[in-house]
């Protein structure tokens, strides 16, 4: 999306939920550990809020993707772009990844059957 549109905003918000994740990281292994019988309980209240800080970015880039995909191919490259907002929500990067792979073969057909444009 930073290629078509500079202002995006839904890379650092990934960006931001990767951070998040990295950073539960040692908290999950050292509850994994404690669920084996090799180490010490897990501050729960930390895990849960660091979890729902990364279940918020998570859901927030997808819908800030989406939003911006809908701009720009409504937009600019006026192709007819329509996201489902529940399909968003369920399958997120294969549904994007669906429409990706559809845009291509449109902007593909359009260079094919424009004579000159090569």
């Amino acid at each position: 999306m930073r290629r078509v549109d500079r202002s995006s905003i839904a890379l650092f918000l990934f960006l931001a939920e990767t951070v998040v994740y990295i950073g539960k990281l040692p908290m999950t292994l050292q509850n994994i550990a404690y669920n084996l019988g090799y180490g010490q309980p897990v501050d729960s209240e930390h895990t849960v809020l660091l979890t729902l800080i990364g279940l918020a970015l998570f859901l927030a880039s997808r819908f800030v993707l989406r939003r911006e995909l809908l701009r720009h191919f409504n937009g600019p490259e006026p192709i007819g772009l329509r996201l489902n907002s529940f399909l968003t929500l369920l399958f997120g990067g294969l549904y994007f990844q669906y429409h990706f792979n559809h845009i291509n073969q449109l902007k593909h057909k359009l260079r094919i059957s424009v004579p000159g444009l090569y």
